[in-house]
């Protein structure tokens, strides 16, 4: 959003809207309109806090992306998480929602979506891609390889 301001009647003032953007990712793209002249720290305090908390310079992905499903063999229960800033803290989540003593870390993925499919004689098997579908289709080709047959999707998530 622009906004075009007269100062004194002589000069024109280009000022950007700094509030956080859904769509921006990318760090320094995403600080970007700060850094124009006349946009002012004050009024790019939001976007600021937005970009710090969101943005990853590095992959343009939000550094809240990690995800993970566990999966507990036994009881067959399951959890997952998603958005989370690390690896360890989705994993601890998911596990945590699976709620059983003996429930692993079936997968984890970064901005990708994450599949277990289970069969009926106890084999499972669990994947993950940038496609939902996709790692459906690997984590049934998982629990097909570990000996299950009819292996069907239990849960699939993804993590933006």
């Amino acid at each position: 959003m622009r906004t075009i301001l007269g100062i004194s009647g002589i000069s024109v003032l280009l000022v950007y809207s700094c509030l956080p953007a859904q769509a921006a990712c990318n760090y320094w793209q995403c600080l970007g309109q700060c850094a124009l002249p006349g946009a002012g720290v004050v009024a790019c305090s939001p976007r600021v806090a937005y970009c710090s908390t969101h943005c990853d310079g590095r992959s343009g992905r939000s550094r809240n992306s990690f995800g993970a499903i566990a999966y507990s063999p036994s009881s067959g229960s399951y959890g997952y998480s998603d958005r989370y800033p690390d690896r360890e803290q989705a994993e601890s989540r998911a596990n945590k929602e699976c709620g059983r003593n003996d429930c692993v870390t079936a997968t984890w993925f970064f901005g990708h979506c994450g599949a277990l499919a289970t069969s009926s004689n106890g084999a499972w098997g669990s994947d993950q891609d940038t496609s939902e579908q996709k790692a459906q289709s690997l984590a049934q080709a998982r629990c097909t390889s570990q000996g299950g047959t009819n292996c069907v999707i239990l849960v699939s998530h993804c993590s933006p």
